[in-house]
């Protein structure tokens, strides 16, 4: 896990688990590490440049 600095979200990898007879996890597949983009790439947010104070929602 790392925190975009662009967006101050955090950039993580997604992962499936399920639960066996044991009550224990086992991880089922990994995903491709989701990246918070929609801000910087659709409202061109770049907080290490511009303080920003407005909210976003996807």
């Amino acid at each position: 896990m790392s925190l975009d600095p662009k967006t101050h979200h955090l950039v993580r990898d997604f992962r499936i688990f399920a639960i066996n007879n044991r009550h224990g996890m086992e991880a089922k597949e990994t995903l491709a590490t989701i990246k918070p983009d929609w801000l910087s790439a659709e409202k061109g947010v770049d907080l290490t440049k511009k303080d920003e104070f407005t909210q976003y929602e996807p």
